[in-house]
């Protein structure tokens, strides 16, 4: 692990996944550079109030989290306005989620960080260095899905959902019932959907919507594919063309 200039005497990170493997290798990680104090908290959800959130977070600088982790808790701090107790936490999500939607909805949500799972150590460590100096950072795969949808109309958040009951190949009526809205206004999202992403089939559609990251390609786990703890890293090449944003990647 290559050694660290932290900008302050220790950094408290909270460390969320549901990913028990990934949830150790990130703590190990962390915990392996100096300055860095590392906590396992508990996995939020839907049942857990947003003060019990909050309370999680007193006294945290930085979040590392999975994917679903990290907004159930941006979205409680922001609700409650980033008052106390938890008014410096920045979030960092670490997940093979990297679709053009999900990326959007974090960053949309107050997310700072994002990091794909298979990116090297170094990468986590840096970032909730950076997080912790006020910076923004996005692996390549993340920045670049956020450059290529400023080349595209958005899908609203119900084309979204109409679009991947197509991508499964559910005609119209059935997706109408799944989603408990009128055959006509399926019928209206459809046309739209396949105006904004430039398609004449629903199969070009398909095709279209996987390359972007718009639909899950295979699974939504955070799962790593190699063994944990992680291989040491190797030195961290950055480029950073706005001082406020570090994209973070690999040759």
């Amino acid at each position: 692990m290559t050694q660290h200039s932290l900008p302050y005497s220790e950094i408290s990170v909270l460390v969320i996944c549901r990913d028990a493997i990934v949830r150790a290798g990130v703590a190990a990680t962390l915990k392996a550079v100096p300055g860095l104090s590392v906590q396992i908290g508990e996995q939020p959800s839907v049942v857990h109030s947003e003060a019990g959130v909050l309370a999680a977070m007193v006294g945290t600088h930085v979040v590392v989290a999975d994917y679903d982790s990290a907004l159930v808790v941006a979205k409680a701090v922001k609700r409650n306005g980033f008052a106390r107790p938890a008014p410096s936490a920045r979030i960092m999500i670490v997940s093979q989620r990297n679709g053009e939607a999900d990326v959007r909805r974090a960053l949309e949500c107050g997310i700072q960080g994002y990091i794909p799972l298979e990116s090297n150590p170094e990468d986590v460590v840096d970032g909730v260095i950076a997080l912790h100096r006020g910076q923004r950072v996005l692996g390549r795969l993340v920045a670049q899905r956020v450059a290529e949808s400023f080349d595209h109309e958005t899908l609203t958040c119900r084309e979204v959902e109409v679009l991947r009951l197509v991508v499964a190949g559910d005609a119209n009526k059935l997706v109408a019932k799944k989603l408990n809205i009128a055959l006509g206004t399926v019928k209206v999202h459809v046309r739209s959907i396949m105006s904004k992403l430039g398609a004449r089939t629903r199969t070009e559609a398909a095709a279209i919507a996987r390359r972007r990251g718009l639909v899950d390609a295979g699974s939504e786990s955070d799962a790593p594919s190699i063994p944990m703890p992680w291989p040491p890293a190797r030195p961290l090449e950055t480029s950073a063309p706005f001082p406020a944003l570090r994209i973070v990647h690999r040759q």
